[in-house]
């Protein structure tokens, strides 16, 4: 990720600089996209409002958006609850 992103309004507008810039609209991909979530929030707040926040992204600006999330890797051995 470009230096100075910190989050997504930082990505928004680099986003739109790089497509003024080329004229054309860039593959995004954000790894690890749990830097720049909402950090103000819990972390499943920030991370559903960052997930829509670039879906909203994707589609104004018809791009590819590719995200990476960082997973808690201690549910690997306990039991994992689905919410619907």
């Amino acid at each position: 990720m470009p230096e100075g992103i910190k989050n997504f309004s930082d990505l928004k507008r680099v986003v739109e600089e790089r497509i003024k810039y080329s004229g054309r609209e860039p593959v995004v991909i954000v790894d690890p996209a749990n830097l720049i979530a909402n950090q103000s929030c819990d972390e499943q707040t920030g991370l559903t409002q960052l997930v829509r926040d670039l879906a909203d992204l994707a589609h104004e600006k018809d791009l590819l958006v590719i995200a990476v999330f960082m997973t808690n890797r201690t549910a690997y051995t306990s039991p994992i609850e689905l919410i619907l």
